[in-house]
Parts: structure tokens; C-alpha cells; sequence
């Protein structure tokens, strides 16, 4: 039986943060829905696209330049997270 991108143990780690991101960002205020919202999840989800098309590649080279994409994308995702920390009081006002 043929292995696919499902089954790899770090597609599941990212696939269960994209959804811990949705169920987080769903509490964003509404005008953020372009902004912080939109990056954090985009950057979120192409972390799993990353990781499921480098297992399609047939190089190994290939599959490691493809890999290079989604630790870029984590570190925007950390960037977005930080800032949801740091605009904390402006989006969430008497909290």
C-alpha cells in the first residue's frame, strides 16, 4: 500500500494547527477578516500544501527546496501570532 501525504506524521501536526487557527481567528473581530485573519490562515494552510506537494516530488532536491517553503511560512505565522498578542487590547477592547 502506497504512503500518502496524509499519512505522514508531520502533515497531521500541521493539518490539526490549521484547524486549531480557524477555531481561534473565527474570534477576530470582523474587520480584521482582510487583515490578521486572512494572513494567519493563509500561512497556516499552505503549510500543509507545502508538505503534501513535496511528497508528490519525484527529486529529492525538489522535495527539499519545496520543504524550505512552509518553515518560511511558519515564521510568518509566528509573526501574525505575534501581533495578535501585541494588538491584543486593540482588538479585543476590556478584556
Amino acid at each position: 500500500m502506497a504512503i500518502t501525504f496524509r499519512d505522514l506524521a508531520i502533515w497531521r501536526k500541521a493539518y490539526e494547527l490549521v484547524v486549531e487557527i480557524y477555531a481561534v481567528t473565527k474570534a477576530y473581530p470582523v474587520e480584521e477578516r482582510y487583515g490578521l485573519t486572512s494572513q494567519t490562515r493563509n500561512s497556516a494552510n499552505s503549510v500543509t500544501a507545502n508538505i503534501a506537494e513535496s511528497h508528490g516530488r519525484f527529486h529529492y532536491a525538489d522535495k527539499v527546496r519545496v520543504l524550505y517553503q512552509p518553515v518560511a511560512r511558519l515564521k510568518k505565522l509566528g509573526v501574525t501570532w505575534r501581533s495578535r498578542r501585541a494588538l491584543a487590547t486593540y482588538l479585543w477592547p476590556g478584556s
